[in-house]
């Protein structure tokens, strides 16, 4: 009973699922006197033995149990436990595995939780017993396989909480950010203020290294105009030519693209300034999208990372919505560019009129209409 409590007091000191059911393991290596033991858990709708326990050290196995043909398979869809102490005889049990290991007996039990689920199974090879595995072994590793099943399931919930508590946070993140935007939107004409509260709200949501803002030009090549990040400002003059780096890939498919390693990416036709500036900046990953209005592309809004990052679909989609915003201040900013030019024109057009009622010589007529 006393080396059960130890292996117990063990168990509670973890928390992790695969930590957990190693240690389970190898205490019930200890307690039934086996030579080998092992533990396999669900994955892809499998079931694989991860690794054994053989001579005090853990080998990795990864392979994948038929659920037909093995005691292992056959615990996990019954649930209940399973020992023999003639394998090779037994035809319940792998035969393959047994020749290939030495296999002369086996205790299989799941590890379950509270309320039934399957978390995995744990198993112990070859007593070293004359009259092997039996009823008391089963209960024993029962014991610890309950105990082990509800620490688990302790782990996962307190994951779930901390998942849900890091997704609430983000999430009030983002509608800050949104709200920051949309706020520069509502209260600043001034185009290059939005559009820098954009890729510093991008940078700062998704935690990236740099952000950078790049507007399409007439030859169809961009330029920066508005960048954010540690040695960001490095790049505030960065013209990309038509067609080649991120930027040309976006523009020429209209969807959003990631590069773990941007100058190694094959898709990407190189540019020379764009190349030394991810040189100079030691990055790697690389996520970018285009920035659309009225279905045409006008711009690339992009995020870089020094280290090789995959990002999300989730951080993929919060970065078109900035896009969408920012799209939004520069059409705003276009719309006032050419209402200021109308009236321009035409307070011109009133003061040349006006000027002309008040002239009654022909040559001055003509001088202020050139003017």
């Amino acid at each position: 009973m006393g080396r059960l409590l130890a292996a117990i007091a063990r168990l509670g000191a973890e928390s992790e699922l695969e930590r957990v059911v190693r240690i389970l393991v190898q205490e019930a290596v200890t307690l039934l006197d086996a030579e080998i033991g092992a533990y396999a858990v669900a994955a892809g709708g499998c079931i694989v033995t991860r690794a054994t326990f053989e001579r005090g050290e853990w080998v990795e196995h990864g392979v994948e149990v038929p659920l037909v043909g093995s005691i292992v398979g056959k615990v996990w869809q019954s649930g209940q436990s399973y020992f023999t102490n003639d394998s090779l005889g037994d035809p319940a049990s792998a035969h393959a595995w047994d020749l290939e290991h030495g296999c002369r007996s086996q205790l299989t039990v799941a590890l379950s939780g509270p309320e039934g689920e399957r978390f995995g199974l744990a198993t112990v090879f070859n007593s070293r017993r004359p009259q092997g595995f039996g009823a008391r072994d089963e209960r024993l590793l029962e014991t610890l396989c309950q105990y082990a099943g509800a620490i688990v399931r302790r782990a996962i919930d307190a994951e779930a909480r901390h998942t849900a508590e890091r997704e609430a946070t983000q999430r009030a993140r983002e509608l800050e950010a949104f709200a920051v935007i949309g706020a520069e939107i509502s209260s600043s004409l001034d185009s290059g203020r939005v559009l820098q509260t954009a890729v510093e709200a991008a940078r700062q949501v998704i935690g990236v290294d740099r952000a950078y803002l790049a507007l399409c030009e007439h030859d169809g090549g961009v330029r920066v105009a508005a960048r954010a990040g540690p040695g960001a400002e490095s790049g505030r003059q960065l013209r990309v030519a038509a067609g080649r780096g991120i930027s040309g890939l976006i523009l020429a498919t209209g969807r959003p693209y990631q590069t773990a390693n941007y100058l190694s990416d094959p898709l990407i036709r190189r540019d020379a300034a764009a190349d030394r500036l991810v040189r100079d900046m030691d990055t790697r990953s690389l996520l970018a999208v285009p920035i659309t209005r009225a279905g045409a592309s006008i711009g690339v809004l992009w995020l870089a990372s020094s280290s090789a990052r995959r990002f999300t679909p989730e951080e993929v989609s919060l970065l078109e919505r900035i896009a969408g915003q920012a799209a939004l201040a520069i059409e705003n900013a276009r719309a006032l560019a050419h209402e200021q030019e109308a009236r321009l024109e035409a307070e011109t057009l009133l003061a040349a009129t006006v000027a002309l009622s008040v002239q009654a010589d022909p040559a001055e007529v003509i001088h202020t209409l050139m003017e």
